[in-house]
């Protein structure tokens, strides 16, 4: 997580994650976020490139499938968003 907190955006990128690994597709998130599904699959590049592995596995034909490490991944980001909206004003 610490080497993903210094990319840039990175709020705004793990609240885009957390939510995309609840729909069945990329093109389904991006949809729902108002963004491309590229601007979507570039953040989620992005953001594995950082972590040093696969979060999220998508292909042509088959639904989203978290990884077991993009499993703890989500669990960490969801943490770490639920307190820094705590700590908004």
């Amino acid at each position: 997580m610490h080497a993903v907190s210094r990319t840039k955006n990175c709020t705004q990128r793990l609240r885009h994650l957390t939510l995309t690994s609840r729909h069945r597709t990329l093109q389904d998130a991006a949809t729902e976020l108002g963004v491309t599904w590229g601007t979507l699959n570039y953040q989620l590049k992005r953001i594995e490139e950082a972590a040093g592995f696969t979060i999220i596995d998508f292909g042509r034909t088959r639904p989203l499938t978290v990884t077991a490490a993009g499993r703890a991944f989500l669990n960490e980001a969801t943490q770490l968003l639920t307190l820094l909206e705590d700590r908004s004003p």
